[in-house]
């Protein structure tokens, strides 16, 4: 595949629109059922899982700054737009989204650089993004 920019906050924006998606149709058709929040840990788990799919479609995990721009905008914007947060939150979402997108990117790309073989690549990829979110998650309880 043709090396894209963007690519990755492209799948990035996908995925956090059918959060919201998601989100927003159990509020109507399912008002008692219990949905994620979209806090620390799901914004690594969306960012890791974009980086990784990235990763796999172009073999290429270089993260630019336009990149992390795009992403801030992006968790700045959707969940804004589909009525999970209001006007202070979504300005924390787009803070915290665009650190934790960037840092994803940036560890991600660094433990993909480790290994060159492609499909050596790929499963080492996402061993790293769940060990990744794993030691991300109980790193959130502490600072929560």
């Amino acid at each position: 595949m043709k090396k894209q920019p963007y690519f990755g906050s492209i799948v990035l924006s996908i995925l956090l629109g059918l959060f919201c998606i998601v989100n927003l149709l159990s509020g109507i058709f399912a008002p008692l059922a219990s949905m994620p929040k979209l806090d620390i840990p799901m914004i690594l788990l969306l960012s890791a899982l974009a980086k990784v799919i990235q990763g796999c479609v172009q073999d290429s995990l270089k993260t630019g700054m336009a990149d992390v721009l795009i992403g801030t905008a992006a968790f700045a914007l959707l969940p804004w737009c589909a009525g999970l947060t209001g006007g202070v939150q979504a300005v924390k979402l787009c803070i915290i989204g665009g650190i934790v997108y960037g840092l994803a990117g940036f560890f991600l790309y660094g433990a993909a650089q480790r290994s060159s073989v492609t499909h050596v690549h790929k499963l080492a990829l996402i061993i790293n993004a769940v060990v990744l979110f794993l030691a991300f998650q109980s790193f959130s309880g502490v600072l929560l």
